[in-house]
């Protein structure tokens, strides 16, 4: 089994989108409600929709949300974990991930679940939000078009390896790791924004070890699709 890192980040919105103000003059109760009893009810539970859904919308986009853990396995032995509980330290935080992850004398191939579409550009794009230069971590360009590339080597994204392919596929990396034999977790994504709120970093650590663990555990089970790819 070449040398792998297997890794993950965990995401929250940003204090400057979270102060957005509920938008009551876009969004309207049904034609027919008219009493104004019927109306306050109405706007009462879609503010908390509207509460609820801009959380997993905003943590989603590296405009409105930005990296809180990053979680960096080699091969289920030794974790780094990463975290900025405080905005400013998500700058040093991401610097020092893209330190081990563009490391090819460590490192045979990196590999993260949906990361080609989620953890990859989302934390590209925090990086040079912060105006941190690629380059300075990995100086050849030859080397960035592979990382970019979606049939890159290095760069896995093992939910395209175990679903060939197909972006329609169904399966999260706990029914994918469950299939591989690895032990349900006991938590999840939803919760960690409630433990952001808390100061609660060492959860959300833990949570984000946990899925760069079931990434590791599901290469290493598919490994020759890798290698055959």
């Amino acid at each position: 089994m070449k040398r792998y890192c297997a890794w993950d980040i965990e995401t929250v919105p940003t204090a400057e989108a979270m102060a957005e103000p509920y938008p009551e003059g876009d969004r309207q109760p049904p034609a027919n409600y008219k009493l104004d009893e019927a109306i306050a009810n109405w706007r009462r539970k879609d503010r908390e929709a509207w509460e609820t859904d801009r959380i997993k919308e905003y943590s989603l986009s590296a405009r409105t949300g930005r990296i809180v853990a990053i979680s960096l396995n080699y091969r289920g032995r030794d974790f780094i974990d990463l975290t900025a509980l405080d905005p400013d330290d998500e700058k040093s935080m991401i610097a020092e991930a893209l330190g081990v992850l563009t490391n090819r004398e460590t490192n045979d191939f990196i590999v993260g679940f949906n990361s080609r579409t989620f953890d990859w550009p989302f934390l590209i794009l925090r990086a040079l939000y912060h105006r941190i230069d690629p380059y300075t971590y990995q100086p050849h360009r030859a080397m960035w078009a592979d990382l970019n590339d979606r049939y890159s080597k290095y760069n896995i994204d093992v939910r395209e390896l175990v679903t060939f392919g197909d972006w329609k596929a169904r399966g999260t990396l706990s029914q994918w790791a469950a299939w591989a034999g690895v032990p349900d977790k006991q938590t999840a994504g939803s919760q960690v924004w409630d433990w952001y709120r808390q100061g609660d970093i060492a959860s959300i650590a833990a949570h984000c070890r946990g899925d760069a663990q079931r990434t590791g555990a599901l290469i290493e089970r598919v490994y020759p699709l890798y290698r055959g790819s």
